[in-house]
C-alpha cells in the first residue's frame, strides 16, 4: 500500500504550486480548455488544481499561412492613422510630403502567460453533478515595431526613420494609446455548471457508457482588453456573460481503453461598451475613434474526442485528443447618434470580419494514478502532465499558435 504520510507533502505542494480547468473555449488567444477526467464507478466527485504556462509568437492567417499575431486583424499603415486624426480635426504629426505615402510597419507580438487553476465537481445524486472552476494568471504581451522598407519602396536614412517613429509615437498619444507593453495579473471568467447523466454497463457491446448533458454559465470575472494598450488580451470572454450546452460521453471499449467525446455550443450575451473604431481604414487595434458599440459575440462550436490508454504500468496511462473550436463572426452595432455616424462613418466590417476564427489543438497527456494498484481508496489522487499543441492540420484561421504546458493533480472521491 502507498504510504500516505509520504504522499501528503507532495500533494500539498502540487495543490498550491500547480491543464487549465476553466471551461472557456471561446478565447482565441489562450487554449483555456477543461481537462477531461474519468470517474471511477465508486467515486464521482473531484477536486483539482493545476499550474500552467503558455506562449505564442506567431499566428495562423486566413489562408493557412503563418503570420504575425497583430496581422490577424489587418495591416498597420501609419498614413491612415494620420488621416483618421485629420478627419476628427486633430493635428497630423506626419510631414506634408509623407501624408499621402504608403508607410507600412511590421508589428511583432509575443505572448507569455503563467497561472493556477481550480476545479470542483460534486456528485449530488446518481444522475446529477454540480461544479465550478476558476483560474488566476499573469500575462505579458508586448508589441515591437519595424518599418517595412520593402513594402513601402522608400529608401529612408536613419534620421528620417527616427523622425517617422517619433511621429508614430505622437499619433498614438493623440488617439489615447499609452503603452505597447501589457503586463498584468488577474482572474479569468468563472464557470458554474450542472450536469445530468447516467451510467450504463454492457450496452451495445461497450463495457461501460457514461453520458450526460451539461448546462453551464460563464461569469465575466476575467480581465478585459484595455483601449489604451493595443497589445492587451482578455482573460476570458472580454466582459460578456455566457451560457453553454454540452453533451459528453465516456465509452469504455476495453478494460484499459476509453473513448471520450464532447460537443458544445456556447454563446455570450451582447454588451455595450466603448471600443476603437477605424474610420480611415487604419488597423482596428489602432482605431482613431473611440465610441460606444453594442458587441454581440458569435456562437462558438466545440468538438473534442479523446482516447485514454489506462494502466499501461501500475497506474501509468496516456491520453491523446483533438479539440476543434469554431467561433462565428461577432456583430457590432455603432451606438452613436445618427448625425455622429454620418459625420464620421466607422468601418465596422473591418472589425467584425476578423472576429471569426477557427482553432484546432492536439492534446497529449501522461498521468499517474497513485492508487491504481490498491483497493484502499479513501481518495484517489492523479497527477498529470499535459501539452496542448496548436496543430492546424485540419483547420486554423486567425488564431495565435499558443502552446500550453500544464502540471496538475486531481483528487477523485
Amino acid at each position: 500500500m502507498y504510504n500516505k504520510k509520504l504522499f501528503t507533502p507532495l500533494l500539498i505542494i502540487l495543490l498550491f504550486s500547480s491543464n487549465v480547468f476553466s471551461n472557456v473555449y471561446d478565447n482565441r488567444f489562450f487554449p483555456l480548455y477543461k481537462r477531461p477526467y474519468s470517474k471511477k464507478e465508486e467515486m464521482y466527485s473531484r477536486f483539482g488544481t493545476s499550474f500552467f504556462a503558455m506562449a505564442a509568437d506567431c499566428a495562423q492567417g486566413i489562408h493557412d499561412e503563418q503570420t504575425l499575431i497583430p496581422k490577424m486583424f489587418g495591416c498597420y499603415e501609419q498614413e491612415k492613422i494620420g488621416y483618421g486624426l485629420t478627419l476628427q480635426g486633430k493635428p497630423n504629426p506626419l510631414r506634408d510630403e509623407l501624408k499621402n505615402v504608403n508607410l507600412p510597419w511590421i508589428i511583432d507580438q509575443k505572448i507569455n502567460a503563467q497561472g493556477l487553476s481550480l476545479v470542483y465537481d460534486q456528485n449530488v445524486w446518481k444522475y446529477l453533478y454540480v461544479g465550478a472552476s476558476l483560474f488566476f494568471m499573469r500575462v505579458h504581451s508586448n508589441f515591437s515595431f519595424l518599418f517595412d522598407k520593402q513594402e513601402s519602396g522608400l529608401k529612408l536614412s536613419d534620421a528620417e526613420l527616427s523622425g517617422l517613429q517619433d511621429s508614430m509615437c505622437k499619433m498614438h498619444k493623440l488617439i489615447g494609446i499609452n503603452s505597447h507593453n501589457f503586463n498584468t495579473t488577474g482572474f479569468g471568467d468563472m464557470d458554474f455548471y450542472i450536469r445530468v447523466g447516467n451510467v450504463w454497463d454492457y450496452r451495445y457491446r461497450i463495457r461501460r457508457i457514461d453520458a450526460g448533458f451539461t448546462l453551464g454559465f460563464l461569469v465575466p470575472t476575467g480581465k478585459e482588453i484595455c483601449l489604451d494598450i493595443p497589445s492587451s488580451l482578455p482573460f476570458g470572454g472580454d466582459g460578456h456573460f455566457g451560457m453553454y450546452g454540452q453533451f459528453d460521453a465516456e465509452l469504455q471499449m476495453r478494460e484499459d481503453i476509453k473513448l471520450l467525446l464532447m460537443f458544445r455550443v456556447s454563446k455570450r450575451k451582447s454588451k455595450t461598451k466603448n471600443r476603437r473604431l477605424p474610420i480611415a481604414k487604419e488597423h482596428p487595434l489602432f482605431g482613431t475613434l473611440i465610441a460606444p458599440v453594442n458587441v454581440d459575440p458569435g456562437v462558438s462550436l466545440v468538438f473534442s474526442p479523446q482516447v485514454w490508454w489506462e494502466s499501461l504500468r501500475k497506474g501509468f496511462g496516456l491520453r491523446a485528443g483533438y479539440t476543434l473550436v469554431y467561433h462565428r463572426c461577432d456583430e457590432w452595432k455603432d451606438c452613436r447618434s445618427a448625425q455622429a455616424k454620418k459625420d464620421l462613418p466607422a468601418n465596422l466590417s473591418a472589425v467584425m470580419g476578423p472576429s471569426e476564427w477557427v482553432s484546432d489543438y492536439i492534446n497529449l497527456s501522461a498521468y499517474y494514478d497513485f492508487y491504481d494498484d490498491t483497493d484502499d481508496r479513501d481518495f484517489a489522487p492523479m497527477i498529470s502532465l499535459t501539452w496542448d499543441w496548436p496543430s492546424f492540420f485540419f483547420a486554423g484561421k486567425r488564431v495565435p499558435k499558443t502552446h500550453r504546458i500544464s502540471l496538475g493533480v486531481d483528487v477523485i472521491f
